[in-house]
């Protein structure tokens, strides 16, 4: 390489050119991005940031014409900086305002937008059209008429500068010149194809629904949001044929009458009455994925539509004493202050029947319809429905208050029958041995004993129900179209001893069952899991195939809790957007094996309200001793918040001046180390000088050396995981007896070492239990001893109850036969044979 292309190599371009890189359709550009900033801020974002953003787009824009001599690029350069660190200072500006993140997103990136004007790079031009793309789409979501007029003029100038620069395109590369005159050249061409995309726009907007529907579109945003057409009606009439808006072809999506619900295939089938419910469920027809409500809640709690509380061997039926239930102790409430309310905001999208979702227990709801507010909703002591066959336009928005308890330490044994009718707990004038009613003659003894022999021993009513759950989860696979009851079998008998499988209703009917068998009340609910959690509008999405039921077990210091049967990989609830929700999930997977009403993420957030409560009411009443204690500990964190604010305040200027003398001293101290160095090394030019042969053997050397290290090193980790595991084996067998907990985690860690070795690791924070299932490539056999080995120490991790020694004996079992699987795999077939020694 020559000495003159070395310095081509190093010079500023910028220095050298009178002007950026300016591209002949330079305003083309700088307008579709100003059209797309009044696309997706006008009327939405923050008034003077729009109309800031629109005048500032134009006089930047006219910066590429201004030649280097009077501005440089150094200067371009630090403008660039500017507007990257503006936008970021309006992003903290605006959280701070506690505004919806998609609006908070779209306003930084406009103003960050603004950096690709100056074109500094003819590679600016295609961040720009792309970033301008995006903001258009974007604003498609917001139902104004301003974006009909901004897409009519964005759609002619993207069709333009798509026409222009369409050899760029096709060659990807950026720097080939546009030809001079190619419109003029060819602009009957540009005509007819603008003329084809206008025919197919049209076509497109007369799908478009005439009514408001309440829709994700291409990504989802506010809580609130309503995608539909945005031509004013006149217009809409005039776009849409008459002959195709009352046609077959016209499918309304919202309005009165029957609540109907579409399966996958298409078809309509009409939803059950809700009265009645068959152990083996009510329909086959399959579940949509077209969603059913959206909720806003600050709990992650299962949404219920139903009880049934009477069996007759082939389903659960409503009662009319469980229909006609009213709520007492309200005098035991107050004074023990173990009720909390949570609020939330729901949306209906679609009518599968007449139940207003909510969480258990409904206290109260609103809607938006103030006139017609008590002549729609009727209460129940349970639920909250609507009160005629009459269903309401979608979407359809109401409000709901929600009760939780505050639990108190769950008794050792069961309390006694007579206690119940004074436990502030138990808010019903049902009778406690209403729950606990089944058909002697239609019970087996053989599910009589096995109810027996689960709960043999133990005392503690929330044991007894983990322990049925468990048994149900571990032993019974899950399938959502099973095999119905024979007519002439007992459901529960037929799904535990014949059938081992099937879907929501019968792990529900079954636990229900052995509950009431051990004397614990229990009752059959209905209604939707979780759901999806959008984390960027905090909001529950539930779909159709969400539809579940479960059980409600009431246990004394708690309330009627939600124990789920179905195991917990079965029961579907992602969080969304991918990857950034997962990072913001604030509920994680506890939910799935505690009970949801005393998750941690539950107990905080009670004591939290708790807290508030106290600091409006502590005057207006006596506190109890432990309402103190809440109430001082809250005191003492907002304090400290305080104190640590009046620190960074006061003292943060010092700090910076401090650290950065610190810096200052650091950097002379290392420059003269180097130079030490430098100077120490400095022979190694005259040990080379003229003889750069022997470079080759000394290289070579080096390299046998570092390859040698890596491999020694690579033998020696190996030999280090291995001995690692057999450390575990030898943990797990000694902790067998006195702490089952250490068994089950020295084989989980043993179990996740090997999958390591074995090149089957857990990929990008993948749940445990899908992990698990994940290994049916290698065997069967694996996932099955796998999954069963997860569920414990996912029980360990996140639940609160112990392991007790047969699950930690079956943990071990489960072990030896993976590393009978594994260690072949990773080439130690020996290992196994060491591991039968140590364990001897």
């Amino acid at each position: 390489m020559t000495s003159k292309s070395r310095k081509q190599k190093i010079v500023d371009f910028s220095k050298v050119r009178k002007a950026p890189e300016r591209l002949p359709f330079h305003w083309a550009y700088v307008t579709l991005f100003a059209l797309s900033l009044a696309s997706s801020l006008w009327q939405h974002g923050h008034p003077v940031l729009t109309l800031s953003l629109l005048g500032s787009a134009f006089v930047i824009g006219s910066l590429p014409y201004i030649s280097y001599a009077v501005i440089s690029s150094n200067i371009r350069f630090n403008l660039q900086i500017f507007i990257v660190l503006a936008s970021s200072l309006w992003l903290l500006y605006r959280l701070r305002q506690q505004i919806p993140l998609d609006k908070i997103l779209i306003e930084s990136v406009c103003i960050t937008g603004l950096c690709f004007i100056l074109a500094q790079r003819s590679s600016d031009y295609e961040y720009l059209f792309l970033m301008s793309m995006f903001l258009l789409l974007y604003g498609a979501l917001l139902p104004r008429l301003i974006f009909l007029i901004i897409f009519i003029l964005g759609f002619f100038i993207t069709s333009l500068l798509l026409y222009t620069t369409r050899l760029r395109t096709l060659a990807g590369v950026s720097d080939i010149k546009t030809p001079t005159a190619v419109f003029s050249r060819s602009w009957s061409g540009f005509i007819m194809h603008f003329l084809l995309a206008g025919a197919f726009a049209f076509g497109l907007f007369n799908l478009m629904p005439e009514n408001k529907s309440f829709t994700e579109g291409f990504f989802d945003v506010s809580f609130y949001t309503e995608n539909s057409s945005i031509a004013p009606p006149g217009f809409m009439q005039w776009l849409m044929p008459r002959n195709f808006r009352k046609g077959k072809g016209w499918h309304k999506k919202s309005g009165l009458g029957k609540p109907e619900i579409l399966t996958s295939s298409g078809g309509r089938v009409e939803v059950p009455e809700s009265n009645y419910l068959q152990s083996s469920g009510n329909g086959a027809s399959p579940p949509g994925k077209e969603i059913i409500f959206k909720a806003k809640s600050p709990l992650k709690l299962y949404w219920l539509a139903q009880l049934y509380d009477v069996y007759d061997g082939q389903g659960w039926k409503l009662s009319n004493k469980l229909r006609n239930a009213r709520t007492v102790n309200s005098v035991i409430r107050k004074q023990d202050n173990i009720l909390n309310c949570i609020e939330q905001e729901v949306v209906i999208e679609k009518w599968v029947s007449k139940s207003l979702y909510c969480a258990y227990r409904p206290l109260s709801a609103t809607t938006k319809e103030q006139d017609n507010y008590y002549n729609l909703i009727n209460y129940s002591a349970y639920n909250v429905t609507l009160k005629n066959d009459v269903f309401p336009k979608l979407p359809f928005y109401y409000s709901v208050t929600s009760t939780v308890f505050f639990p108190k330490e769950t008794p050792t044994s069961a309390p006694p029958v007579s206690r119940l009718s004074t436990s502030p707990f138990w808010l019903e004038n049902i009778k406690f041995t209403h729950y606990l009613k089944l058909p002697k003659q239609l019970i087996s003894d053989r599910v009589r004993k096995l109810a027996e022999k689960l709960t043999c021993g133990m005392t503690s009513p929330f044991m007894k129900a983990l322990t049925l759950r468990d048994y149900l989860r571990n032993n019974y696979r899950y399938l959502q179209y099973s095999q119905k009851t024979p007519d002439n079998r007992e459901a529960v008998d037929f799904f535990l001893f014949d059938l081992r499988e099937g879907h929501c209703e019968y792990f529900a009917s079954a636990l229900t069952v052995l509950a009431r068998l051990s004397g614990l009340p229990a009752r059959v609910a209905t209604g939707f899991s979780p759901g999806n959690y959008n984390a960027l509008n905090k909001c529950f999405e539930v779909h159709a195939y969400h539809a579940h039921a479960w059980t409600q077990i009431f246990i004394e210091g708690k309330g009627w809790l939600t124990f789920d049967a179905v195991p917990p990989g079965n029961v579907e609830s992602v969080t969304t957007p991918f990857a950034i929700g997962k990072l913001r999930d604030p509920f994680g997977d506890e939910w799935r094996i505690t009970p949801p009403e005393i998750t941690k993420k539950t107990l905080s957030y009670l004591k939290q309200n708790r807290a508030a409560q106290l600091k409006t009411e502590k005057n207006s009443y006596n506190c109890t001793f432990a309402d103190s204690m809440l109430l001082q500990i809250s005191s003492t964190t907002e304090n400290a918040k305080k104190i640590f604010k009046n620190i960074i305040n006061g003292e943060l200027k010092s700090i910076a001046a401090q650290l950065f003398k610190s810096w200052q001293s650091f950097k002379r101290q290392m420059a003269v180390i180097w130079q030490r160095i430098l100077n120490r090394f400095a022979l190694k030019n005259q040990l080379f000088h003229g003889n750069f042969i022997l470079l080759i053997p000394f290289l070579s050397i080096v390299f046998a050396v570092f390859l040698e290290y890596r491999i020694l090193k690579a033998f020696f980790n190996r030999r280090k995981k291995l001995l690692k595991c057999r450390q575990c084996f030898l943990d797990a067998e000694k902790n067998l007896r006195k702490q089952p907990n250490l068994t089950v985690i020295a084989c989980y860690t043993m179990v996740r070492i090997l999958l390591n070795m074995a090149g089957y690791p857990r990929r990008g924070n993948k749940e445990l239990l899908d992990y698990g299932n994940s290994l049916f490539k290698v065997s069967n056999e694996l996932r099955k001893n796998t999954v069963v080995l997860f569920y414990f120490y996912t029980k360990i991790e996140y639940g609160s109850e112990c392991i007790n020694q047969n699950e930690a004996v079956e943990a071990l079992e489960r072990t030896e036969n993976i590393c009978k699987e594994l260690y072949p795999l990773i080439n130690e077939p020996a290992e196994l044979e060491k591991l039968k020694h140590t364990a001897v």
